[in-house]
């Protein structure tokens, strides 16, 4: 199965992105815990959106997953809680 994934370092935790490239599955884990999974076309359209100006095509860059993660970052500090 191919992979591509990365993890980035936040004042609460880290959190990490993996997107399966023969599934099209995106999961963003946080502390080790899987917080988020996505499957096409949803994890398709949340690439697709933070990584305009990317030509990611079927396989997104560690940057386009990157974006992704920031993106998740800020959405979860506006969540009402």
């Amino acid at each position: 199965m191919l992979s591509i994934a990365t993890q980035t370092q936040y004042d609460d935790g880290k959190l990490a992105i993996v997107y399966s490239a023969d599934t099209g599955r995106l999961r963003i884990f946080e502390h080790g815990s899987l917080v988020e999974e996505l499957f096409p076309p949803q994890s398709w359209f949340a690439i697709a959106t933070v990584a305009r100006d990317s030509d990611w095509g079927t396989q997104p860059t560690e940057q386009d997953l990157q974006l992704v993660l920031e993106d998740f970052e800020r959405q979860k500090r506006f969540r009402v809680r």
